[in-house]
């Protein structure tokens, strides 16, 4: 982790709250419109999401939080996630602001003069630095008072195992791969999506060159990474059982699963 205040730290930060600030974005309006209107996401992409959230109004979350990992390695556009607009719309928004801090701050030191005006999302609020000549930590919550207290997949209480580097929880069995007892007693389990975030990024390749790979190692991770992250899809309980159905409703869930599914299949493993 890097020093408090560093971009590596707010990319740290937001990684490890992209549920907290999916939970906390209960409308499209105006935090996907603005990604849009910055340039920060492509008009295609803005036309799927918001079709998306039109079409399933209890999948907000969800969309956004797909939004979320879409930027994730973006930090002007993170800290465009935190812009006046979006915290006066989002009331819940506020206190994820104040735990990402300084690193969402952009600052403009002077350093003859003791006093710092403050001036991202909000307007500027003057600060003094203390007699080191930093600034005082700004209030954060405890990241305990943050983890949900369900599992992200099946989204039931009881047994749960909280990853030691992000909110997420799973029960043993929800988690892929399956977590160990002698893993899972260790307090220092990392659940799969932090693991892929520790791995350095494969260089570009075709998808042709991909499913020639063989996949061990850091491959395997990418390949848990995606069977995990779609099995926490809601929609993806419809196939658990029966995968075979004539449903129309499911037929159409399906396809969009398979479309997201591609489309994460190409960013985990960089498929130009």
């Amino acid at each position: 982790m890097s020093a408090p205040g560093t971009s590596a730290q707010t990319l740290d930060l937001f990684k490890a709250h992209k549920v907290e600030i999916s939970a906390a974005i209960s409308k499209l309006f105006p935090f996907l419109h603005g990604l849009r209107d910055k340039k920060i996401i492509s008009e295609e992409d803005f036309k799927n999401w918001e079709d998306k959230g039109k079409a399933n109004p209890n999948d907000i979350q969800e969309v956004v939080y797909d939004v979320l990992e879409s930027i994730q390695s973006n930090l002007p556009a993170i800290k465009e996630i935190f812009c006046s607009s979006n915290l006066k719309a989002y009331e819940d928004l506020k206190p994820l602001y104040e735990i990402l801090g300084n690193g969402t701050q952009q600052q403009n030191l002077d350093s003859q003069d003791r006093t710092l005006r403050v001036t991202c999302g909000t307007a500027g609020v003057p600060q003094r630095k203390n007699e080191d000549g930093k600034l005082p930590e700004p209030a954060r919550a405890p990241l305990e008072k943050n983890k949900p207290e369900e599992c992200i997949v099946c989204k039931k209480e009881d047994s749960l195992i909280h990853c030691s580097s992000c909110p997420r929880c799973f029960h043993d069995d929800c988690h892929i791969p399956k977590i160990s007892a002698k893993k899972r007693n260790t307090g220092k389990w990392k659940c799969t999506f932090c693991q892929h975030e520790d791995l350095v990024r494969d260089r570009p390749r075709n998808k042709d060159q991909v499913l020639k790979l063989n996949m061990r190692g850091k491959r395997i991770v990418k390949c848990d990474l995606l069977l995990l992250w779609i099995w926490c899809k809601p929609k993806s309980c419809h196939f658990v059982d029966n995968p075979a159905t004539d449903n129309n409703d499911r037929v159409k869930d399906g396809k969009e699963l398979k479309f997201e599914f591609e489309k994460k299949f190409r960013e985990v493993f960089s498929i130009l």
